[in-house]
């Protein structure tokens, strides 16, 4: 399942790069942000959710009865809240480069197409910070799985070259492998993002 994402999340790579030669009635290039909810699974400590964002570029392609494909290539920045009976409160962020493929149908109904999406993710770790009470620190990468895949589930509203869209993603691999922690050891990013893309 990681080499199939991994596959398309090359292949969406290169798409993006040579989508400049496309003709503007076959797709549109566009920017996109918002933010991202999400929190990790850790064991036998309370999560609760930690608001990071998301930013970067798209490119949709459209296809016929209702279908496109839109990959992104985003800095994605992922985290957690908790509260250890043993470290206290604290927090942790990971940032990613990371590159969805988002499989969109929805009908045209001229003023506004409205759609669902499908979008399969990869992506890997460039930066990870921990926070312990009022301490700040950045991460060592020893032991840590840098690489993330998984899949979202979501919808959206396209109105002119807007596009408004929420989908609950979940991630497949730990970034953490066994043994390192028994705490962090199936640490798995998962949570909501809401989107706003710009299309020209």
């Amino acid at each position: 399942m990681k080499k199939f994402l991994c596959a398309i999340a090359v292949v969406s790579a290169i798409f993006i790069a040579s989508a400049g030669n496309a003709s503007a009635q076959i797709g549109h290039f566009g920017v996109v942000g918002g933010m991202t909810f999400s929190k990790a699974n850790f064991d036998e400590v309370k999560n609760m959710n930690y608001t990071g964002f998301h930013a970067g570029v798209t490119y949709q392609l459209n296809l016929p009865l209702g279908f496109s494909i839109q990959p992104e290539l985003l800095y994605q920045q992922r985290g957690t809240k908790y509260n250890d009976a043993t470290r206290g409160a604290g927090r942790t962020a990971v940032g990613f480069i990371e590159l969805p493929v988002n499989v969109q149908w929805g009908p045209d109904l001229v003023l506004f197409r409205p759609y669902i999406e499908l979008s399969p993710y990869v992506g890997y770790a460039v930066m990870n910070k921990y926070t312990i009470g009022n301490t700040s620190f950045n991460g060592d990468w020893g032991g840590m799985n840098r690489w993330e895949y998984g899949i979202g589930l979501g919808v959206g509203v396209e109105i002119w070259k807007f596009q408004l869209s929420g989908k609950y993603c979940w991630s497949f691999g730990s970034n953490l492998p066994d043994g390192v922690s028994d705490m962090f050891k199936d640490a798995k990013f998962g949570g909501f993002e809401l989107s706003l893309a710009v299309l020209f």
